[in-house]
């Protein structure tokens, strides 16, 4: 009977910490900036994709944000393989929780050992936001460098950083 008490307890602050509403959350006007690292596979590599990321975004409301991010992966069979890519983004979070999930695409372009080429970029994460100046976020994105080139499958683990604050714009 005790054990049952104790994993109803166990299941009932898991639940509170994981539904509380957000200590910090993103307001209007607010910048977000993020530092990762992505790893992943793709079928012209032999390999695995590995490379950092750098993203900037302004939480236009409290529903969208806008940015720009600059990536590179490489191949780690053949290191000189790989693109940098640098995309504008546009991102929907539900943004009232301690778990901040979000959509986003973006478009830009990258650089490959087959020139210049579009990349087309989406994603879906999972933030954790637990202090008012940052969080840890989880991403899973699909990339592809050209319109008719290969996908990318990616898993990145970035540190969030939020600042600034403003009234933005009300869309």
């Amino acid at each position: 009977m005790r054990r049952a008490w104790a994993w109803a307890g166990a299941v009932a602050a898991a639940a509170v910490f994981a539904c509380a509403p957000a200590v910090a959350h993103a307001t209007q006007g607010e910048h977000e900036y993020s530092l990762g690292l992505s790893a992943g596979s793709a079928a012209e590599c032999a390999g695995a994709w590995l490379g950092p990321e750098a993203k900037v975004l302004l939480h236009a409301t409290d529903f969208w944000s806008f940015g720009a991010a600059v990536r590179d992966r490489r191949c780690t069979s053949q290191w000189q393989s790989g693109s940098t890519a640098a995309t504008a983004e546009a991102r929907w979070t539900l943004d009232a929780l301690t778990w901040i999930p979000s959509l986003a695409g973006g478009v830009g372009i990258a650089r490959t050992p087959q020139g210049f080429l579009p990349q087309l970029r989406a994603e879906a994460s999972m933030d954790w936001r637990g202090q008012p100046g940052w969080g840890v976020s989880v991403r899973l994105a699909h990339e592809r460098d050209g319109w008719d080139g290969v996908g990318r499958w990616l898993i990145t683990l970035a540190w969030v950083g939020y600042g600034g604050r403003g009234t933005g714009l009300d869309l």
